[in-house]
């Protein structure tokens, strides 16, 4: 079907320049038809998922009236209004390994079922998801023609709303759902120390209770089989103090690594809030092109130094 057969790059996401399979994003370029296909549908979809109100509310992606600046906003006002009362709080940053190539598409049929999915849009994504193939192109030199049978595919409108689907419950694993900040695949926790306990304590209380939801979200990713990939899962632990505490949290017996400043959809969250980092990243780019106009404009043979 050649509705079904995408022509697929492979961009590379990190610095190495013989990168892993790991370190590719795979691009679906859809035919045209195919994403005028889906988007009827998900006219009718989100209809019904609105009317039965299945994604929770801290869920922010793939729905309308909903943007990154949104979950942001949410997570921000829940830091600082802990930190009025509580010397730390640390917020997990969860990184799914290759969320949407390694979408269960069974586990997802097996949801909307237990969902109560009208039967027609059940057929309908059948359909869907058999005889996916793709062809990956590389200097347009396409490969052989691959058959897919996992994942959704990366550039379709429907992709990400499977997965938001797929995990509509992910949220309630957690001891404080209300504390879970979610963009698609991207998922951020907040963990409140007690303000009845000493320093000491709430550390021990913290990390017993960060230590249990990670055990329950490992639980979770092998019975769904969406792993997640624990060496880009960080900790950030925000405060006011002159030295935040150190946790040992660990998934899947690694230690997830603690940094002062995390990147969560567009904006550098430093530990201390302070957006040094987002605005010097902002600036900098403005920086060199006012350098550069400077030194141009300057008498020849004259050298012109800026101290920061």
């Amino acid at each position: 079907n050649e509705w079904k057969l995408a022509r697929t790059i492979c961009l590379n996401k990190s610095d190495n320049p013989a990168p892993t399979t790991n370190q590719l994003r795979p691009i679906s370029m859809l035919p045209v038809f195919s994403k005028v296909y889906e988007k009827l549908f998900l006219l009718r979809f989100n209809r019904w998922t609105t009317k039965m109100n299945i994604l929770p509310d801290q869920q922010s992606g793939a729905r309308p009236h909903q943007a990154t600046t949104s979950r942001v906003n949410c997570l921000l006002e829940q830091i600082t209004q802990s930190q009025r009362y509580n010397t730390f709080t640390p917020v997990i940053y969860i990184d799914f390994l290759q969320a949407f190539d390694k979408l269960w598409q069974q586990g997802l049929l097996l949801k909307l079922n237990k969902l109560d999915c009208p039967p027609a849009y059940l057929v309908w994504m059948v359909n869907y998801f058999t005889s996916r193939s793709l062809k990956i192109d590389y200097g347009g030199i396409e490969s052989v023609t691959i058959n897919v049978n996992w994942g959704a595919p990366q550039g379709s409108c429907l992709g990400p709303v499977m997965y938001v689907v797929c995990h509509y419950d992910l949220l309630q694993l957690f001891a404080n759902p209300v504390n879970v900040h979610a963009y698609v695949d991207d998922i951020a926790i907040v963990y409140i120390p007690s303000i009845h306990l000493k320093c000491k304590h709430q550390i021990i209380q913290i990390e017993k209770e960060i230590n249990s939801d990670m055990q329950n979200l490992l639980n979770y990713a092998n019975d769904w089989h969406q792993p997640l990939n624990p060496n880009k899962t960080e900790l950030v632990n925000y405060h006011k103090a002159v030295q935040s505490p150190k946790l040992d949290i660990y998934y899947a017996d690694v230690k997830i690594l603690q940094t002062n400043s995390f990147k969560y959809l567009g904006f550098n969250l430093d530990a201390k809030l302070s957006f040094r980092s987002m605005i010097d990243a902002q600036f900098s780019p403005f920086g060199q092109i006012a350098l550069y106009k400077i030194r141009r404009s300057a008498p020849h043979g004259e050298f012109v130094t800026i101290n920061k």
